[in-house]
């Protein structure tokens, strides 16, 4: 848009008052001929009476009619300041149909470019903003606010693969709050950073399962909740998307470790709960009792190798 806004306003300096006059002129000279050629037989009554109509019929071609100039063509209101409905076309074969103002596009009008993309909204000074819609060849299309020309503010966007984004954007990317619907039916509600998942949210996985808590580039980070979709729970910390350090994660069977964790796995210290109210404190590697620990059974100390046959 910003060469097209060079282009533009060369074209409407370029544009002086003689080109007006000129085209005004000439036109005016070459029907006015015929014109008092084909009344020379009439009444002096009607001779006047087509005089008073010259004025009406010259504003006529003053108000409409098309110039090129560099290479750009201008197709509608010929008025001094190029103001009013119209239509302009780039040497590029972009174009613009829609309101003018000054030469430039501004108000209400659509925009096609040779690459398939095209622009529906207001425009101010040749650039986009404010509401529009824009459509791409691919089937991308975004609904929603734009300021300099680039998508920045509240709007709708789905990508080619049919990801979709409702919230809030900056810089053409999800930045801010929002809700991200991802292809495979997986529903993100939280916030986003330049068009990553980064911050507080909501996650609810397309499987079943649910996670609430912090994320960071697209991945549980940091404290948080998660839910799986067989009922198991943990609520503790995350790292890259796995259970790392602390944090007490519930079976589907009713028994409870609560400890250390590391990729995914209980991993140090930790103590774990059976269903029947034994307990296991000690030391966990990789998910599995390792070493000696103390072992309790109804407050009564109990062979650690009840433990061992039984695991998790």
């Amino acid at each position: 848009m910003k060469n097209h806004e060079k282009n533009i306003k060369a074209f409407v300096s370029a544009l002086t008052y003689k080109h007006y006059l000129g085209i005004i002129f000439g036109s005016f000279l070459t029907l006015a001929g015929g014109f008092l050629q084909f009344n020379g037989s009439k009444e002096t009554k009607n001779n006047q009476e087509n005089v008073q109509a010259k004025p009406s019929f010259a504003k006529t071609i003053r108000e409409r009619g098309e110039i090129k100039i560099k290479d750009i063509i201008y197709k509608g209101a010929l008025t001094d300041n190029l103001t009013g409905f119209g239509e302009i076309i780039w040497p590029d074969r972009t174009s613009y149909r829609g309101a003018i103002k000054n030469g430039l596009p501004d108000g209400e009008g659509e925009m096609h470019y040779p690459n398939g993309k095209t622009y529906r909204g207001k425009l101010e000074q040749g650039k986009i903003q404010g509401l529009g819609e824009m459509q791409w060849s691919d089937g991308r299309s975004y609904r929603g606010e734009f300021k300099d020309g680039i998508i920045s503010g509240k709007g709708d966007f789905i990508s080619a693969n049919g990801e979709r984004f409702m919230g809030d954007f900056r810089d053409e990317k999800p930045h801010g709050n929002g809700t991200l619907f991802s292809p495979d039916s997986s529903i993100y509600m939280g916030e986003m950073q330049n068009g990553l998942m980064q911050g507080r949210g909501t996650l609810a996985f397309s499987g079943g399962g649910l996670y609430e808590g912090s994320f960071m580039k697209n991945q549980m980070h940091g404290f948080g909740e998660h839910t799986s979709s067989d009922g198991e729970t943990y609520k503790g910390n995350f790292k890259n998307g796995q259970r790392h350090g602390f944090g007490l994660l519930t079976f589907k069977n009713g028994r409870v470790y609560e400890g250390k964790f590391s990729n995914n796995q209980p991993h140090g210290e930790g103590r774990l709960s059976l269903e029947g109210g034994e307990i296991y404190k000690g030391q966990f590697k990789d998910g599995k009792i390792e070493g000696s620990g103390v072992c309790e059974s109804q407050e009564e100390k109990i062979s650690c190798a009840y433990f061992l046959e039984r695991g998790f």
